[in-house]
């Protein structure tokens, strides 16, 4: 069932609610707190999914309490408040850290290097959401049967475990060498890691059952 026009306006609202904070700390301008606001943020976010895709693995606890359409739609609702708020956050770290990059190539090789790590992020996360499948994106396939029930090698896949964690971060490095921001990196370092660390904890059993059913 699709969410009402006015459940999705109700969500996109309380999505710009968590960014409030990150403009009130780029008016602050202080990279001590917007660092701290997005450690919050993101644990926030590692935690909620990891959690909850282990809930719902051991006891189907989205789809057991809602149903199963609307068990997925509560999750992917929250998922993407909280993944607004870290968003915002991470991009704060790097605007507020800018220029405290002062070793390595020119401004001119710098933004190229970084425009193209950009780019290869934002392509290969794509990328390996076109081969999975839409839902991907939201762990769809935890929530609904018959969503991602195979174990891919196609794609991206090919060549990585898991392209969506590790190509498809180097957008966020790309973004804090374009703006030379050190605490940027940090940010982006400390990102990527949590989000390995969760799909460790909470995906990679399924990805194994799903490897172990293909290979027989």
């Amino acid at each position: 069932m699709a969410p009402s026009p006015g459940r999705s306006l109700w969500r996109d609202a309380r999505s710009g609610l968590l960014v409030l904070p990150a403009l009130a700390l780029l008016a602050v301008g202080s990279i001590e707190a917007s660092l701290a606001w997005f450690l919050a943020c993101r644990g926030a976010y590692v935690l909620f999914i990891g959690f909850s895709l282990r809930a719902q693995a051991a006891t189907g606890w989205w789809t057991r309490r809602y149903g199963v359409e609307r068990g997925f739609e509560r999750f992917r609702s929250a998922a993407a408040l909280l993944m607004t708020g870290d968003a915002a956050a991470i991009v704060l770290v790097c605007w507020l850290g800018r220029n405290t990059l002062t070793l390595g190539p020119s401004l001119p090789v710098r933004w190229f290097l970084g425009c193209v790590l950009v780019a290869v992020g934002i392509l290969s996360k794509a990328w390996a959401v076109r081969t999975l499948g839409e839902g991907s994106f939201w762990w769809k396939g935890s929530f609904v049967p018959g969503e991602g029930d195979r174990f891919v090698t196609t794609g991206p896949y090919r060549w990585f475990r898991n392209p969506m964690y590790t190509l498809g971060y180097l957008h966020a490095y790309g973004l804090a060498i374009v703006l030379g921001s050190l605490p940027g990196l940090f940010a982006a370092a400390v990102a990527q890691g949590l989000m390995l660390a969760m799909n460790h904890w909470a995906e990679r059993p399924r990805t194994e059952a799903l490897r172990t059913a293909a290979h027989g």
